[in-house]
This record gives C-alpha cells, structure tokens and sequence, in this order.
C-alpha cells in the first residue's frame, strides 16, 4: 500500500512538471449493488444485488482532455437474504440483506479518464478507467465476517431448537484482508464557470478474485440444503462534485 501511494503520488507530480493545467479535488456519493451468485446442491441458482452505499473524496489532474485521479472511498457492503420453500426447499428472492460494519471495504482508486466537451465546454462526457486496491475493515485469521441466522428456530443444537421445524444459518467470510481490482465508468455532468462541476456517474467494477462469500445450511422436516453464495463485481451510481483550482 506504501509504494502504491507514492508510485499516485510521483504521478501526479510529473504532471504538475509538464504542465500544470487543473488541480481540482471531488466528493462522490452514490447507491452499489453487489452481485451475488446463489448456488446449492440441489442445482438451484439465484443472481441477487443487495443495495448498499459508497462515499469518497478524490484528488485530481487535468492536462488538456486527459485526467487522473486518486482518492479514498469507504464501501458499504451486505448479503442478500434468501428464503426457501419449507416442502421443497427451494430458495427465494427477498428484497432484504443483512450486514454489519465489518463486512466493509476501504477503497484506494487510480483511475485514468478523457473529456469530451459540447455547448462551449458547459457539458462533458468522460469515460473512465483505473484500478482499485480494496482494504477489508474487519478481517480474522479463520476469514470470518461473523455468523447470522433465522428461521422458526435456530441451528440443531441450540437449547431453543425444537426436531421437526425448519431452520437456517448463514456464515459470511472474506476472502483476504487486501484485494484488486478495476473498474469502468462514465461521468455525465454540467461545468460552471469553468471551475465547477456537478455530475451523474456510473461504475462497474470487478474484482480480480472473489471479495465475499457465505456458506448456507437450511433444514426442515422435508428437506436439508447447501449453499454458498459469492459476490466479485459491483455496479455503481453516484452523483459527484468538484472544484478546479485553476480555470482552463
């Protein structure tokens, strides 16, 4: 992570050598689904976007049309609820998730993008590419997120558990205290007077290897499931805001 900043850092200054064109910094907010993967040994599959959050503030350059950008993000991160069929076990999309603080992710963006200006330079469109180091919030040495569960009863074993009523139990996990990745995006935005901007953006962005994923056990009287669900790759929109500090 040390040489990650300093290699953004030495960037930026060979720009600022060559020619100083536009220093300006941003704050982004916005809305991100994950996608989750539902799969379980009965062959059933499920695809599921849990809605959570993103905020972040970044540092940019301009040089003529090309920009480049780095900042800090903070990711809100959840797990989708799913619900079976207690004759058939077969599971069910819920509009709900469950999370907690430590399922959340740090992220740290280098990304590389080019304007396209109308109207006299008053609107833009500008594509987007970079890559993104992501820092678990909270991680142990078995991978744990931690465990939840629900259900008419709890988990076989537990004093409140009754034989012959269905129950579930979910167990979430990381897959590494650090994980890369990239991600695509397209920023739509009104500029005023040159130094001011006010704009729509969406993202994708993919993981190079799986962030998060839960292990699923249900029972009931008719049926017993296992399941795993996993999440690599978010869509993301935001609206941001920023200010040059030197006028084109």
């Amino acid at each position: 992570m040390k040489n990650f900043l300093i290699l953004t850092a030495v960037v930026l200054i060979s720009f600022s050598a060559t020619a100083q064109k536009g220093l300006y910094l941003g704050y982004e907010n916005g809305l991100k689904f994950d996608f989750y993967n539902y799969i379980d040994n009965q062959a059933n599959t499920l695809k599921m976007l849990p809605l959570d959050g993103v905020w972040g503030g970044y540092l940019g350059y301009k040089l003529g049309d090309y920009t480049i950008e780095t900042g800090f993000y903070g990711y809100y991160s959840s797990v989708p609820d799913v619900r079976f069929d207690s004759v058939t076990g077969i599971p069910e999309k819920t509009s709900g998730s469950m999370g907690s603080s430590g399922m959340n992710k740090w992220v740290i963006p280098i990304r590389f993008g080019k304007e396209f200006t109308f109207c006299s330079g008053k609107l833009y469109l500008k594509p987007e590419v970079g890559f993104v180091a992501m820092i678990s919030r909270d991680y142990g040495p078995d991978n744990s997120l931690g465990t939840s569960g629900y259900g008419i009863e709890f988990w076989p074993g537990s004093p409140w558990y009754t034989p012959g009523r269905d129950s579930l139990r979910m167990n979430h996990y990381s897959t590494g205290k650090y994980n890369f990745g990239m991600e695509s995006s397209l920023c739509a935005g009104v500029r005023i007077k040159k130094c001011f901007d006010i704009y729509l953006k969406g993202t994708y962005s993919t993981a190079f290897t799986t962030l998060n994923y839960s292990t699923i056990t249900y029972t009931s009287p008719y049926k017993t499931v296992q399941a795993t669900s996993s999440a690599q790759n978010s869509m993301i929109y935001q609206i941001g805001v920023s200010y040059y500090f030197r006028k084109e």
